[in-house]
Order: structure tokens, then C-alpha cells, then sequence
């Protein structure tokens, strides 16, 4: 029975390495699309301003990243290679998904994607406004 319990563990703690795996790559796709996303649905900038002031700050300052915290936690207890120092993008992205050396560039292309997407919103919002289809009040025509 130990043993069983010992199995149903380390599929637990798979499990949450498996999840927080999926959702660090949801997050840092969102991180570089989620301006263009926001062009289809205008309410969605809030939640993307905030991952990329995320973003930034962890690259920038160093700040621990609490996806990369519960995956190191998560492998520990599975039974797991831990994950390098560097941490979730040092072992997943960079030298996989693009050579080491172009980690600057990739880093500046992708807050390049989130300026354009920005500006984009920014001309459209600015446009919408100018022609009075955006309102700060309702006009008081819709019931409901």
C-alpha cells in the first residue's frame, strides 16, 4: 500500500509539472500576442499590460517567476531532473527553440511584437474615439 501511495504521489506532482509546463508557455505566448488579441477584444489590454509588466520586470530585475517555483517544487517531490538555475526559458526556449546567442534578440523581438500590437490599438482607439463610436458613459438608447 505504501508503494501506491508513494505512485499516486509522484503522479501528483507529475501532474503539476505537466500543467505549469502548459501554463508558462500559455503565459509567454499571451506575453507576445496578447496586444494583437486585444485588437478582436479591446477589454482584454488590462490583463496584458499586466503580463508584460511581468515580462519585463523578471527579465530586467531578476525577479523569481512563481511558475518556474511551483515546477522546480513540483519535480522535487516527482521525482525529477530540476530544472537549471537560469530556469523555465533557459530550458525550454533558449538553445531549443533558438540559439543562446540570440537571446537578446529574441527578447527584442518579442517586445517588439507587443509595441506594434500597442500602437495598432492605440491608432485604433485613438480613430474610434475621433468618430465618436467610442463612449466613456452610455447614451442611455440601450435598455437592458
Amino acid at each position: 500500500m505504501g508503494s501506491s501511495m508513494n505512485d499516486v504521489a509522484v503522479v501528483a506532482f507529475a501532474t503539476v509539472v505537466a500543467v505549469t509546463v502548459a501554463v508558462h508557455f500559455a503565459f509567454i505566448g499571451y506575453l507576445v500576442i496578447g496586444g494583437f488579441l486585444a485588437w478582436r477584444w479591446p477589454r482584454s489590454i488590462g490583463l496584458h499590460v499586466l503580463v508584460v509588466v511581468w515580462g519585463i520586470s523578471s527579465i530586467a530585475c531578476g525577479l523569481p517567476c512563481p511558475l518556474t517555483d511551483l515546477e522546480r517544487w513540483g519535480r522535487a517531490g516527482a521525482g525529477m531532473n530540476q530544472l537549471p538555475p537560469d530556469g523555465f526559458i533557459a530550458h525550454y526556449l533558449t538553445g531549443v527553440l533558438y540559439p543562446v546567442d540570440y537571446a537578446v534578440a529574441v527578447h527584442a523581438l518579442a517586445f517588439a511584437a507587443v509595441a506594434a500590437s500597442w500602437l495598432k490599438l492605440g491608432q485604433t482607439a485613438a480613430r474610434r474615439w475621433r468618430d465618436g463610436s467610442v463612449r466613456l458613459v452610455p447614451d442611455g438608447s440601450r435598455t437592458g
